[in-house]
């Protein structure tokens, strides 16, 4: 297999030559600056907690974690084994009844509104 054309590459020069020629030297253009996009930071997510009893262990975690994130609006959760479960929205807040409802309905725990 015979190559008609070959390049170098060396730090900020390119070295190329055709078939026959003479390697050349061409300096590389400089890197494009990124450009970065002031844009507002997004309004704080809305927090609703409830208390979930009876969680022991990941598995427990995952099957709350499960039921929350299932509810309409609810974009991330956290759940703590010390039984607070915070869901959090970018719109409305979650109507804490609805949590305690699917994580009864939907798990083996008993939840409860924080009052």
């Amino acid at each position: 297999m015979i190559f008609r054309s070959a390049a170098f590459v060396s730090a900020a020069w390119l070295f190329t030559a055709g078939c026959g020629e003479e390697p050349k030297a061409v300096q590389q253009p400089e890197p494009a600056v990124p450009v970065v996009a002031m844009v507002e930071p997004a309004s704080e997510p809305n927090e609703t907690v409830i208390r979930v009893d009876g969680m022991a262990c990941t598995s427990c975690r995952e099957a709350v974690h499960a039921a929350v994130m299932a509810l309409e609006g609810v974009t991330s959760c956290e759940v703590s084994l010390t039984g607070r479960v915070a869901a959090f929205t970018d719109g409305d807040p979650v109507d804490p009844q609805f949590m305690v409802d699917a994580v009864n309905d939907e798990t083996e725990f008993v939840a409860s509104i924080v009052e």
